[in-house]
């Protein structure tokens, strides 16, 4: 639950950040979501091997760390600015 807390609030200042970057528009969101693949499988290899997961625990504990992610993400929405 960390990492997926750790990788959200690193995605949230992503964007935060970005957008005075160019990272987001016409094309910078396709650089964007291109970038985004190879950083989001680094990221499960980070948790794979930062938690300790063996094979049969590696679906759900990148599960975990992405509902708990989207859990952050439903709060900042509701009552974040």
């Amino acid at each position: 639950m960390a990492f997926g807390i750790v990788f959200w609030f690193s995605g949230a200042m992503a964007v935060k950040f970005g957008y005075a970057f160019g990272l987001f528009g016409e094309t910078g969101s396709l650089f964007s979501f291109i970038l985004a693949l190879p950083l989001s499988w680094l990221s499960v290899l980070l948790i794979v091997k930062g938690a300790g997961l063996k094979p049969t625990q590696i679906v759900p504990g990148i599960s975990l760390g992405l509902a708990t992610a989207t859990f952050f993400d439903g709060i900042v929405l509701t009552w974040g600015t």
